[in-house]
């Protein structure tokens, strides 16, 4: 080999010699100066818990947690299952805090972990999750016993609230529990959920939107699984179709105040006696109604007083004809005479409630109190 070409190569050896020292020294230097984090018990303890629901594994999440399933049994448990579980979060951090924070029975739906203000075995884990752009913060209180770790709140507390008469999570429903006529809610009203993202009435979209749309959880919150509701093109045409089927079974009745309809031609709530304009019939028989001007309405979400998920707002004087047999009151003969008269109709008497099976029912008053008078047929 000529003199030239063997200095390079061993200038090259050198090189390649220099090169492989420093990488050698590089990674015992990271080695060196990076620290060797290990979670402790009770972050590791949540942390498989969330990767447990994140995976959908309802026994698996009990398990880490150390928790048992009648843990929730004073609440609504039928969201405590697996077909209830989304899988598209992420669990971003879970650590540890240096001191604990006051007991807060909010926070752990009542359950006080013994000695929580003193017990240097409560500790509390924060953790954060995410989905999208979307991010929850919670705190846990975990009990360290020495053998292993307990969550004392594993679950989180959630009232429906304003919301239909149906909670539908990652499209598994439970009927909701609202406090109409002044009602006093229980903890059994409200729904006991594993953290986690959940998808509100994503089977009904088609039908209405609601607003948000979206629930992410985590315990150290109060969760209401509220929503405002906007109904779609769709969804407005099957709520009018309903309403109007709705109108035409009350106008083949042949009852005098048929119940669920939006008219009421009753006298003071006798079962038998009528209104009409100068005049009042009692022992009413062979009755036929004829609707003569079709109600025309908007349909609105209810503020959530009352029953019902959607009122009707009339934008116009809709009325229907009575034609019937009755003994006139006012007159000195006993004999019974046919009569007609018309009775307004009032579709705000009628209120909307969407179904879990993707339907409208319509329901009204049970007519039990005296309704508007009726006028004259011209």
């Amino acid at each position: 080999m000529p003199e030239a070409t063997e200095d390079l190569a061993r200038r090259g050896d050198r090189a390649f010699l220099a090169i492989g020292i420093a990488v050698a020294l590089w990674l015992v230097a990271t080695v060196i100066v990076l620290p060797i984090v290990m979670p402790d018990g009770p972050s590791q303890a949540v942390t498989d818990y969330l990767g447990a629901l994140r995976d959908g594994d309802v026994d698996a999440a009990y398990d880490a947690a150390g928790a048992e399933r009648h843990d929730a049994d004073a609440y609504d448990t039928s969201f405590l299952r697996s077909e209830a579980l989304s899988t598209d979060w992420r669990i971003q951090s879970v650590w540890t805090s240096d001191d604990l924070s006051p007991y807060d029975a909010k926070l752990t739906g009542g359950i006080e972990p013994e000695g929580h203000e003193t017990q240097p075995g409560v500790r509390v884990v924060n953790a954060v999750i995410s989905h999208g752009d979307a991010t929850s913060r919670g705190q846990f209180y975990v009990q360290e016993t020495g053998s292993r770790d307990f969550i004392l709140n594993p679950f989180v507390y959630a009232d429906a609230g304003a919301t239909l008469g149906f909670v539908d999570l990652n499209g598994v429903t439970s009927p909701a529990h609202r406090a109409d006529n002044g009602d006093k809610l229980t903890k059994k009203d409200s729904f006991a959920l594993f953290p986690g993202f959940y998808r509100l009435y994503q089977h009904n979209d088609d039908l209405f939107r609601a607003d948000p749309s979206t629930l992410m959880v985590l315990p150290g919150t109060d969760v209401d699984i509220s929503t405002s509701l906007s109904l779609t093109d769709k969804g407005n045409k099957a709520a009018a179709k309903a309403v109007r089927a709705q109108l035409d079974t009350c106008e083949k009745s042949t009852q005098l105040a048929p119940s669920d309809c939006p008219f009421n031609p009753l006298d003071d709530g006798a079962a038998d006696s009528v209104d009409a304009y100068d005049h009042e019939y009692r022992d009413v028989k062979d009755i036929k109604w004829k609707v003569l001007v079709a109600p025309k309405f908007d349909i609105e979400p209810r503020d959530g007083e009352g029953p019902g998920d959607f009122e009707l707002v009339p934008r116009n004087y809709a009325t229907i004809r009575l034609t019937a047999v009755g003994v006139d009151i006012y007159s000195d003969s006993d004999k019974a005479k046919r009569f007609s008269t018309v009775c307004p109709i009032d579709p705000e008497d009628l209120v909307l409630t969407v179904t879990a099976s993707k339907s409208f029912t319509v329901s009204g008053p049970a007519h039990t109190y005296a309704g508007r008078a009726c006028g004259r047929d011209h």
